[in-house]
């Protein structure tokens, strides 16, 4: 673990999943599952039913919080990445998002971007942005936007973009290594250049040029290396599993990418 700030016990223990993947299942069960597979943390996405924002009531966000914390896990982070074609509606979701951030304690929202079909020159995804980093800044929030294929922010030069457009704001940048892997090819190199952004990390494996988060071990890509620059460049935040659906149930799903990240850091 040379040039790594943890053993691997520690690696373990900043292990974290994001709870899109368990959308259908209820919250308790959710988190009880992932708390007994040895997860430490959650990202709670606002897409899963009952952390939709127009439902989080002052009551609601209590038995939230009392859900988590029964199960001896904590909040890395908050997420909302629109399925739709609608900036506005995605903005107000995402608003939410804030509150909830603030609310758990987190500080960080995590958000993606419309297809980039839907927003070709970027504008209307850039305006509501600012919008968004001007409502974080009021409540303490760090905004971590994911570059993703295929949409506004596509990978890191247009969050580049973003970046300059928006300097002195609270912008930080989440990384998911198979998006990074497919967008700009060396992904270590990525981690070096963007680490004073980098606040959150997505960790999926993923197999040349298909955008699918896979399960570790089901890729390409030397996921153990990639986490060791991280730490090299000073990332000492949660490793957050981020998978895509399959035919497999969520549960199962969330099992192996426990046991191969104990492999992994054995």
């Amino acid at each position: 673990m040379i040039g790594s700030k943890f053993t691997p016990s520690e690696e373990l223990n900043k292990l974290g999943f994001r709870l899109a993947l368990f959308h259908t299942w209820p919250l308790e069960k959710a988190v009880k599952t992932l708390a007994e597979m040895g997860y430490k943390s959650l990202e709670l996405c606002l897409e899963h039913p009952e952390l939709s924002p127009d439902k989080l009531t002052e009551k609601e966000i209590s038995r939230i919080k009392k859900i988590i914390e029964d199960g001896g896990l904590r909040v890395s982070s908050v997420s909302y990445f629109s399925s739709g074609d609608d900036v506005s509606v995605a903005l107000e979701e995402q608003k939410g998002g804030v509150e909830l951030a603030r609310e758990l304690d987190c500080r960080i929202l995590v958000v993606g971007t419309l297809p980039e079909a839907a927003d070709p020159d970027g504008k209307k995804t850039y305006r509501a942005l600012e919008e968004l980093l001007r409502l974080a800044e009021e409540k303490g929030v760090t905004i971590a936007v994911e570059p993703e294929p295929e949409t506004v922010i596509n990978g890191l030069f247009e969050f580049s973009v973003l970046a300059s457009r928006v300097a002195g704001s609270p912008l930080g940048l989440s990384l998911n290594i198979g998006h990074v892997a497919l967008t700009e090819g060396d992904v270590a190199a990525a981690i070096e250049e963007w680490a004073p952004f980098i606040m959150n990390a997505h960790i999926s494996d993923v197999r040349r040029h298909e955008h699918v988060h896979l399960l570790p071990g089901d890729g390409h890509l030397d996921i153990y290396k990639m986490v060791m620059t991280l730490r090299e460049n000073d990332f000492s935040g949660d490793l957050i599993i981020d998978l895509s659906q399959t035919q497999e149930a969520p549960d199962q799903l969330a099992r192996i990418a426990m046991e191969r990240c104990r492999e992994m850091f054995s």
